[in-house]
């Protein structure tokens, strides 16, 4: 890989995107884009400052917050300038925090506002390495511990990149300045991460046409994986905290878990109950000639796509409607990530022409470990192994992998050793994961 930092590998997508939008978030109460050169100009300041603030190649820099805009971007910083970013999930206990932060011995911490800061200021007592909080939402009012706002933060960088326009560059050459991701026992490391990134970008197409809403929190890192594919792929990142963004972002990718999916498919079947007898009636043929088409396609192992008359009909007269009041009319493509979906939600949301792909992720591969891909598709898996990734099933069904995107305690661990999971799976005569409940 020519690049040398994982910064370096993220942020060179960036310079030849330059011109169009990059994210789309709420702000003020409207949805609004954020464009490829204010993140880039962003990004460089905030890395800037984080040097400035004494940030030293391979330290760890906690992340507590919502997935936003400034989330990501801080995130990109930290690996353009060599850190280590620690995740952390904003709801999480007050004794995992402490735990996390104590046990990374994370000197600054990224934070989303008030009610995290007033989170860390109960434990800092207890937590002598850190030194200095960031806010995304500038602080009210002086605390016990040094604490400023982002926006201070490259305001401080963009200075130093006047007097020293070279400082990310050199930061790049220095010893241990790869970038990361840290969890409480794994490292995952430069090579790990852009290995993932790589095989989610080879089974998930993305492109320039595409707006891409990931709902899973940011302490996944698959979260953080399609993201950096996203990216790296052109498409616009979208930032919402449930479904019903779906109606004004107008996503063509969703991204979430399983979960989600299963609520979805009921709120559509209410949707059909509750309307006219013409239009519920009219909606049930719609769904029964759904099935049918997906039937067809799906025993051929192939993702729903075909267009025979009968169902151009009830897609016209009912599901496109149907789709339009429930995601915004425009996704092309659903990622359930976690067990497989029950088939009767996978078959109700394919009859309804959403096209599901289901996969499975574990921190420990960075990411997505399997998933479903059009041309083999099987109700019931999970599909196989992303390119790069091997799996097989060990003593007592223990899931074990193995690859060049599998994390261990640290980052030198050797790619053709096998990693227990301590998930367990059995793999059907294709090679399809079925993971356990």
């Amino acid at each position: 890989m020519a690049e040398k930092t994982l910064g370096e590998f993220l942020t060179s997508a960036l310079s030849e995107r330059r011109g169009s939008n990059l994210f789309l978030s709420r702000s003020g109460g409207a949805w609004r884009f954020l464009s490829v050169a204010d993140v880039e100009r962003r990004v460089r300041e905030l890395a800037a400052g984080l040097l400035t603030y004494g940030v030293e190649p391979g330290g760890c820099i906690g992340l507590l917050s919502e997935s936003r805009p400034e989330a990501l971007i801080a995130d990109l910083a930290i690996q353009l300038c060599g850190g280590m970013s620690v995740p952390i999930a904003p709801d999480v206990s007050s004794a995992d925090l402490h735990r996390i932060l104590s046990m990374t011995e994370a000197r600054l911490v990224l934070l989303s506002g008030a009610r995290q800061l007033d989170r860390i200021l109960e434990i800092r007592p207890e937590l002598p390495s850190l030194d200095l909080v960031l806010l995304f939402d500038r602080p009210e009012a002086e605390t016990v511990i040094a604490s400023t706002s982002v926006d201070t933060a490259c305001s401080v960088g963009a200075r130093r990149l006047v007097e020293s326009p070279d400082l990310l560059e050199a930061a790049a050459r220095a010893p241990n300045c790869a970038g990361g991701v840290r969890l409480i026992a794994l490292a995952l490391s430069r090579e790990n991460l852009i290995n993932a990134t790589l095989a989610l970008e080879s089974v998930v197409e993305l492109g320039p046409r595409d707006t891409v809403l990931c709902l899973l929190p940011v302490s996944r890192v698959a979260q953080r994986t399609f993201q950096y594919a996203s990216l790296r792929r052109g498409a616009i990142i979208a930032f919402g905290g449930s479904i019903r963004d779906c109606l004004e972002v107008r996503p063509t990718v969703l991204v979430a878990e399983r979960e989600l999916f299963e609520s979805l498919a009921r709120d559509l079947l209410l949707q059909i109950r509750d309307r006219s007898w013409l239009g519920r009636e009219t909606a049930r043929w719609a769904v029964r000639k759904g099935r049918e088409r997906a039937h067809a396609d799906l025993a051929l192992g192939r993702l729903p796509s075909s267009r025979p008359w009968p169902f151009r009909l009830a897609d016209r007269f009912s599901l496109r409607g149907l789709r339009r009041e429930a995601t915004g009319g425009r996704l092309r493509l659903f990622v359930s990530l976690g067990l497989p979906l029950p088939e009767e939600v996978t078959g109700f949301l394919h009859a309804c022409g959403f096209p599901v792909l289901e996969g499975y992720d574990l921190d420990e591969v960075s990411g997505l470990l399997a998933i479903q891909t059009p041309l083999a598709m099987k109700p019931g898996t999970v599909g196989r192994p992303v390119p790069g990734l091997e799996a097989r099933i060990g003593a007592g069904g223990e899931l074990q992998v193995r690859g060049p995107m599998v994390a261990g305690p640290s980052a030198g661990l050797r790619h053709d050793r096998w990693v227990a999971t301590g998930r367990f799976a059995r793999v059907d005569d294709g090679g399809r994961l079925i993971p356990a409940s």
